[in-house]
């Protein structure tokens, strides 16, 4: 177990929020001022956060070696959560509280807004081949519906979704290897009884 101090910029421990290690099979716990990481192999990578300094959530990357932190965004318009390492760990994709999906390079550089829907788009995960995204959204006016979209990079086909239910399907996750996706399942019946499970799509 490693524990990391997560600094900001004049040294002050900030709240965490969401954050991805780039070739590393972890289990991560988050508290207020650092993350404890379990790690399961030997690959070295960065740990990219959501910390809050001062009045906003910033992206922020970590050496686990060095334990030097370094701002990647700095956007006091807007709050950035939910990162996720590309494959290659060339990018980030992450959410903001516009709404919307953004992708970053590795190194801070040209953040692109990917995706935006009827809802606030969060959590997004990266398909196997790195070419597209999936992510929820969420739709506060219709009560407790979250539906998987997914989206090319590249732009070269309009956003779509993944399921036709309607219900609430949080939290995707790809196979780094195979075209499986992970995702949680929360649905309610007329007779409110609450059905919570964890649902595995083989898009094959």
């Amino acid at each position: 177990t490693v524990r990391l101090p997560l600094r900001g910029p004049e040294g002050a421990n900030g709240s965490v929020m969401g954050s991805s290690i780039h070739k590393r099979k972890v289990a991560l716990i988050l508290a207020l001022g650092m993350v404890t990481v379990a790690v399961a192999d030997t690959a070295t990578g960065p740990i990219v956060y959501s910390a809050l300094q001062g009045s906003a959530w910033d992206l922020w990357t970590i050496n686990p070696d060095t334990r030097k932190s370094t701002p990647l965004t700095q956007t006091p318009e807007r709050d950035e959560r939910s990162p996720a390492w590309s494959r290659d760990g060339s990018k980030i994709a992450y959410s903001a509280s516009d709404g919307a999906i953004w992708v970053v390079g590795a190194d801070g550089n040209n953040a692109k807004k990917i995706a935006t829907g009827d809802g606030h788009c969060d959590h997004p995960t990266w398909h196997p081949d790195n070419t597209s995204l999936t992510y929820a959204v969420s739709k506060i006016e219709a009560g407790e519906v979250s539906e998987l979209w997914q989206v090319r990079l590249d732009g070269s086909e309009t956003a779509k979704k993944l399921f036709s239910a309607n219900r609430a399907e949080h939290y995707p996750a790809w196979s780094p290897k195979k075209e499986l996706l992970a995702f949680s399942h929360f649905e309610k019946d007329a007779d409110q009884v609450i059905t919570n499970e964890l649902v595995l799509w083989d898009k094959r």
